[in-house]
């Protein structure tokens, strides 16, 4: 099963305000930008027991190409980590971009500002093809 299957048959999580991020998001935010950082769109993957969320900047500037996505924070709670969540956390971001944007394309995905121990990570991501590409 690819993870895209597997975002498939997860619930849906929501894009949400500010406000709505659990706490640990908060200070994982805080962390990367030094400050409160409310721009662009937040996610978690599920409100109740969150075990991801992330920050993205979307641009949806052509209805017949993919949006382009550029994810400046994710982070999968520590106890899940190792265990492929993340990927599979990724994949449901995508679907609910997609879902979304009401043109079925899932979005081209940037990671931006990639911390080094994460490389990894982003790498296995891009060969998933679950990103188009990353930077440090």
């Amino acid at each position: 099963m690819t993870a895209f299957d597997s975002a498939w048959e997860l619930v849906k999580a929501p894009f949400v305000d500010w406000e709505d991020m659990p706490e640990k998001a908060k200070q994982g935010d805080v962390w990367s930008y030094g400050r409160h950082s409310q721009e662009g769109e937040h996610w978690v993957d599920n409100l109740e027991n969150p075990k991801a969320w992330a920050k993205a900047n979307i641009y949806s500037s052509n209805p017949n190409r993919p949006d382009q996505m550029d994810i400046h924070f994710f982070e999968v709670d520590e106890p899940h980590r190792g265990k492929r969540y993340g990927q599979k956390a990724l994949a449901q971001l995508m679907v609910e971009q997609m879902e979304r944007n009401k043109q079925g394309l899932f979005p081209d995905i940037q990671a931006r500002g990639v911390v080094p121990k994460s490389k990894p990570f982003w790498e296995r991501m891009m060969d998933e093809g679950l990103i188009v590409g990353y930077d440090e």
